[in-house]
């Protein structure tokens, strides 16, 4: 995804590196881009797409490619490639501060050609580098560790082991929390688990909205309400959008909105006067997408 900062669009792309230096392969860059014009203000590589061999056209890779994703703090771009490392450019020149190599298994999916059709998912190609207290929090798409950097000394606070396919969905100064196989927290102080809870379907590319009030994520037997603080089940949103594909969730005052390839569905968030809000809320609002 593209980010918008200090007056600038910046834009993660792909290119031919120059062959005159040895580059020749595919190279994973960064463009700084003026909004007004479109004209492009610097372009930085950051890092070389590992090459795969094989040629099948009809081959349907069901792996996602790694998407890099972009950070802006203070004057300096943040990317994790996704690729095994982390890099600071600086945000008007472009040029390279530093990067840390990380330790991650190769990423598939490079230099193929595909018949049919191809669906991009953001959250499956990897997760943006989370910022909590001082430090960056780093999970690379094909890494089985967890990696706390701090940007300002160039240091590596801790690394903790964690399963390859777990993602970051969000981070206090206190608590990260991940997806996966299943929706877990880790006290970012003694790096233990606090809870893990599963939730239909997994948590493995699904839409988590998360606040300090609430975890909320879609799943194809509603959405499920989880407490941030135990991990234990409050509610599950039954409704139009039963049986619905991925979606987006939103806060709206007292309303849950839910935007999924189906309907537009709004649910009462709170209990009413009198008591417990039900396990089991309905829907108070359903519009097919298509008629809007």
């Amino acid at each position: 995804p593209p980010l918008l900062a200090a007056g600038r669009i910046f834009i993660p792309a792909k290119g031919q590196g120059d062959p005159r230096q040895g580059q020749g392969a595919m190279q994973q860059q960064v463009l700084a881009i003026q909004p007004h014009d479109g004209k492009v203000i610097w372009k930085a590589e950051v890092g070389t797409l590992r090459q795969d061999n094989r040629n099948n056209y009809y081959y349907y890779n069901r792996e996602p490619e790694a998407q890099p994703r972009l950070v802006y703090r203070a004057g300096a771009i943040y990317v994790e490639t996704h690729l095994g490392v982390f890099a600071r450019l600086d945000a008007d020149s472009g040029m390279p501060d530093w990067g840390y190599a990380y330790q991650t298994d190769p990423v598939q999916g490079q230099n193929r050609f595909f018949w049919g059709p191809q669906q991009s998912d953001p959250a499956a190609a990897g997760s943006p580098p989370l910022e909590s207290s001082e430090a960056f929090l780093l999970k690379g798409m094909q890494s089985a560790r967890l990696y706390a950097i701090d940007p300002y000394r160039m240091k590596v606070l801790w690394e903790r082991p964690i399963s390859k396919n777990s993602r970051l969905l969000g981070a206090t100064d206190r608590t990260v929390y991940l997806g996966g196989a299943e929706i877990s927290a880790l006290d970012l102080q003694s790096r233990n688990l606090l809870w893990a809870t599963r939730v239909p379907g997994g948590s493995m590319n699904a839409q988590v909205l998360l606040r300090s009030e609430g975890i909320w994520q879609s799943t194809p037997r509603g959405i499920v309400e989880l407490d941030p603080k135990s991990g234990e089940v409050r509610r599950i949103f039954r409704g139009k959008d039963l049986g619905s594909v991925g979606g987006d969730l939103l806060l709206s005052g007292p309303l849950l909105l839910a935007v999924s390839n189906r309907t537009i569905t709004a649910y009462p968030r709170h209990a009413s006067a009198g008591g417990v809000p039900p396990r089991n809320a309905s829907a108070t609002t359903s519009k097919r997408a298509s008629n809007e």
